[in-house]
């Protein structure tokens, strides 16, 4: 097999993926505003109190894995020191994503924690004390 037929493979299965992930969105999409009709209705029927009393629809990071490390690894090298818990902020102000909610904040902080150590393991982040808490990758 040669490297054609495999750039070819490749770029057949890159754009299948792709097909998927628009499917994806647009089926949740569909899902949302379906959500918001609904709650619109029970705007109507005067159900805003019931609605109150349900936990609210949380918005959490949108980003792939890879977006998360990025992201992680940018605002380490602006803020070396910066704990998980600031970085996740910084995420969340990026991403435009409530500040105020605290069920997103912990998740959001929990799989930041995850990616610091996953980096680490990985040698992309140097333990804290280092002369620089980023490798230079050499």
């Amino acid at each position: 097999m040669t490297n054609t037929a495999i750039i070819r493979g490749l770029r057949a299965k890159y754009d299948q993926i792709g097909a998927e992930v628009v499917r994806t969105e647009d089926y949740l999409r569909r899902l949302l505003r379906d959500m918001d009709a609904i709650d619109a209705t029970l705007l109507v029927l005067g159900a805003d109190a019931e609605r109150d009393a349900q936990a609210p629809v949380r918005r959490y990071f949108k980003g792939r894995k890879a977006s998360l490390v990025r992201r992680v690894l940018d605002g380490l090298r602006e803020a070396p020191d910066a704990t998980p818990e600031q970085l996740a902020r910084r995420i969340m102000g990026d991403q435009e994503l409530d500040a105020g909610d605290d069920l997103a904040l912990r998740i959001l902080t929990e799989r930041v924690r995850k990616c610091v150590d996953k980096c680490r393991k990985r040698g992309l982040i140097k333990p804290r004390g280092a002369a620089s808490s980023l490798s230079t990758g050499g």
